[in-house]
């Protein structure tokens, strides 16, 4: 019940658009048959088979995009070179500032990705990206 709750505080912005394609005929995921007519409940079967194996890639993709992300981050700060910053303030802090304005998100979100990747970079470096590929799904958050 906990997570359920959890799930709903943090639910994702969908737009309304992607509802209504859900149960589109352009898509593939609950199509019929090539070779006949196959019943309603094979198609839901396989048509979950299709989003779960999907999951799992788009799983992975994001935890490039999130080392990725860190990296640039990182060659962010490592490029402010001849840069004014006031008394106590660090290069990271200009970085992470115009990051998040040139991205339309905040810095504390930024930041969030990052130390979510460290555990990705820890494990990429130590173990190789063969582990990081085949990391499960139900593991996205290290």
């Amino acid at each position: 019940m906990v997570e359920a709750a959890r799930g709903f505080v943090q639910k994702l912005t969908v737009p309304r658009s992607s509802y209504e394609q859900l149960w589109s005929t352009k898509s593939d995921i609950f199509e019929q048959s090539k070779i006949g007519h196959i019943s309603r409940t094979r198609r839901l079967h396989e048509g979950r088979r299709k989003i779960k194996q999907g999951s799992k890639e788009y799983d992975c993709a994001g935890r490039f995009a999130l080392l990725f992300l860190r990296h640039d981050i990182d060659e962010t700060v490592a490029s402010l070179k001849d840069i004014t910053l006031r008394q106590g303030q660090k290069k990271a802090t200009v970085a992470y500032e115009r990051i998040a304005r040139d991205l339309s998100t905040t810095v504390k979100a930024l930041k969030s990705d990052k130390a979510h990747s460290r555990h990705y970079l820890s494990l990429l470096t130590k173990s190789g990206p063969g582990d990081l590929l085949e990391l499960g799904n139900s593991v996205s958050n290290l």
